[in-house]
């Protein structure tokens, strides 16, 4: 068995692309529209947005009733 010392075990820094940032953004935004939003930011096109969530909330366990 080999022993890992500091020298040999270099820890580099992650690098996440910009582009994965932008998608797990838009991914959160996404998850508040389908299991939060029932007009407490969209005022006139709420029950669009619900409508267009309800079956997924359903499927989710999240109540909207």
């Amino acid at each position: 068995m080999t022993a890992v010392t500091a020298e040999s075990a270099s820890i580099e820094a992650l690098h996440v692309p910009k582009e994965l940032w932008l998608a797990s953004l838009l991914a959160l935004v996404f998850a508040y529209f389908m299991f939060a939003e029932n007009g407490a930011v969209l005022t006139q096109n709420w029950e669009l947005f619900h409508e267009f969530f309800h079956d997924g909330r359903h499927l989710f366990g999240v109540p909207c009733h």
